[in-house]
């Protein structure tokens, strides 16, 4: 991708442009969300990189991903989703975010870098005609998936 701001362009559609997280994109097709964020506007996604994937144990993410299983993977890519859209300039003041699972996400700055949890925001602000993309380096996980 060329241009971080693509306001013609739909969530899923930027995320089939990229190479950086065809993972986290696939799984918002087979869970079926990936239908919601189209016909809605204002959704800020934190989105994994598939780096961040390889870094998850095999087993997790094949497990995850398998059909009966598919209200977990929904659990998941939901923790990665806020209502609202949030550039990097909004997220450098906000110090938490409501996620469509209704966890929270705690967020902070750090010698010019944006934290979401633990995640580092890797590329911000990919503007789209119904929401904002931020890329992180890791798996937000949520609490219900691993008890």
């Amino acid at each position: 991708m060329n241009s971080k701001y693509m306001p013609k362009m739909s969530l899923v559609d930027i995320s089939k442009k990229t190479t950086d997280f065809k993972t986290y994109l696939s799984a918002l097709i087979l869970s079926g969300i990936a239908d919601v964020l189209t016909e809605n506007n204002g959704y800020t996604l934190f989105v994994p990189s598939d780096d961040a994937f390889a870094n998850l144990d095999k087993d997790f993410v094949s497990d995850i991903f398998s059909k009966n299983k598919l209200h977990q993977l929904k659990l998941l890519l939901k923790n990665h989703i806020v209502k609202g859209k949030y550039d990097a300039l909004d997220l450098e003041e906000i110090k938490a975010l409501k996620t469509l699972n209704g966890d929270l996400l705690h967020l902070g700055e750090y010698n010019g870098v944006i934290y979401v949890q633990n995640a580092k925001i890797v590329t911000e602000d990919i503007e789209t005609k119904d929401g904002m993309i931020q890329i992180i380096d890791e798996v937000l996980i949520p609490d219900s998936i691993l008890r």
